[in-house]
């Protein structure tokens, strides 16, 4: 998923920093690539073949194949059965890995994860950044980038200009809907999101996120609007890829929505960004209190939530979101 792809990146700057004339390989998927793009801490990309995600025997040709590297540390942030092998064979000497299971027993460094973040960061963030202390690497406050080229952003400016869209007004994007159901704010609420920033800031330039796959939804959450708001929506403005998407991103004022993978990748291109919070996540796991310029709100934050609340919103997140009311996050 891309936000684990960025969130796994913040380990990259403090790695090198540390040892300025190692070789950092990234073993990553192709889809995920993109967010990566000019990351100048990686000096070489490995991808899988597509069918390594269901072939054991591709991740056993990949694991011996990695072998003839003769990598010295090799740190598995995924922690699942195909990285663990890939790690158990690799033949490195420090081998870092998450304290879990009976596979954990072949790594030389198992980490045990944190329930509860300490540096102020996301427990996301902090847990990995564990994975550097048997290098000698102390956790700091670090967050993920992503790097556009000056062309890219250059070709956004003009897709603006091409669209109607006044880089001299307010630009927001709104990240409409969530990859699934269950972390989707209900629609009619997220219609009267968007009323509420149409009518306090009345230059605002609304554009839409979602997927291609999610266009009815989008398109009910349009007609939902008071029709003097329609009009300061740019309904048709819609990335072809996710580079392009990245561009246009870095270019708005904020990013207003379902937090997910269009959050994080806004939050590493340093835009403001306000979150919705699913009431079935721990908001601490994905947001830290030091971030500046970004607000998430969680159901929690206004009536009390308890762990068995949270399991039964995962399986029925409908009553929950009911009760997340848009006035409730709207200023008093």
């Amino acid at each position: 998923m891309l936000g684990d792809v960025l969130t796994t990146s913040a380990l990259l700057a403090p790695l090198k920093s540390h040892f300025p004339d190692a070789t950092i390989d990234f073993l990553i998927d192709r889809p995920a690539l993109q967010v990566m793009e000019g990351n100048p801490y990686v000096d070489n990309y490995i991808l899988p073949k597509a069918s390594f995600k269901n072939s054991t025997v591709d991740v056993l040709r990949l694991a011996l194949e990695l072998r003839k590297s003769r990598y010295d540390v090799v740190i598995d942030v995924y922690g699942k059965l195909r990285s663990q092998l890939i790690t158990a064979l690799s033949g490195a000497d420090i081998k870092i890995g998450w304290k879990k299971n009976t596979l954990s027993r072949f790594y030389s460094h198992p980490v045990q994860r944190i329930k509860n973040p300490t540096q102020g960061m996301s427990l996301a963030i902090e847990n990995r950044l564990l994975l550097l202390e048997p290098l000698g690497i102390k956790p700091q406050p670090i967050f993920p980038e992503i790097y556009l080229k000056e062309q890219e952003v250059k070709a956004a400016r003009l897709l603006f200009q091409q669209h109607g869209i006044d880089q001299g007004r307010p630009v927001y994007m709104i990240s409409l809907l969530g990859s699934n159901e269950a972390k989707t704010y209900p629609v009619e609420y997220m219609a009267q999101v968007i009323d509420y920033i149409c009518s306090q800031k009345p230059q605002a330039q609304i554009l839409f996120n979602y997927l291609p796959s999610q266009i009815e939804d989008a398109r009910k959450i349009y007609g939902l609007l008071a029709d003097e708001h329609k009009e300061k929506v740019h309904f048709d403005f819609y990335a072809r890829n996710l580079r392009e998407f990245l561009a246009i991103t870095s270019l708005c004022d904020a990013m207003i929505g379902n937090e997910g993978g269009a959050v994080n990748m806004a939050k590493a291109l340093h835009v403001k960004s306000f979150i919705i919070f699913a009431p079935y996540l721990n908001k601490a796991n994905w947001f830290g209190n030091v971030e500046k310029d970004h607000v998430a709100v969680h159901l929690g934050d206004f009536i009390p939530i308890t762990t068995q609340d949270i399991a039964i919103a995962k399986k029925n997140p409908a009553s929950y979101y009911r009760k997340f009311e848009p006035k409730l996050i709207f200023p008093a």
